[in-house]
């Protein structure tokens, strides 16, 4: 009966990822390094584990990279995921704020990224490269 507060913490749910995201709560460089370190390992880690899996089910180098970067997103499901474990208390303040920091920089890393990747694709519409997804639905 450990966790039985759980489901009462859950029912409350509300997302605080902005308020109580205060990057001044890490302080240090040691602290600026693990959370260089937590960004360049999940980084790493999503990219190399997506690349590798769709390189071994058969798909070309650049649609496995292009596969990676988009697991490399972590966005909103993250962050509810970190509210949760920071209401429950197992984690901190100052590794929340460093994990949601690591959500934000992939995820809003994964489009200029993607584009890159995907700009010379044969299989990529190119008005969706130069004009945007809003335009290539009118055309």
């Amino acid at each position: 009966m450990k966790y039985a507060h759980a489901s009462s913490a859950i029912s409350r749910r509300r997302t605080y990822s902005p308020r109580l995201s205060r990057p001044s709560r890490i302080s240090g460089a040691a602290n600026w390094g693990l959370c260089a370190a937590i960004l360049a390992v999940a980084c790493v880690g999503k990219f190399v584990g997506g690349a590798a899996a769709a390189r071994f089910s058969g798909i070309g180098w650049r649609d496995s990279a292009a596969l990676a970067v988009l697991m490399n997103t972590r966005g909103l499901v993250e962050l509810v995921v970190l509210n949760i474990g920071f209401d429950l208390g197992i984690i901190s303040p100052t590794l929340f704020t460093m994990l949601v920091i690591m959500a934000l920089v992939t995820t809003f890393m994964t489009s200029p990224l993607l584009m890159s990747l995907l700009r010379r694709n044969p299989w990529l519409p190119q008005v969706l490269v130069t004009n945007g997804p809003a335009k290539a639905r009118s055309a």
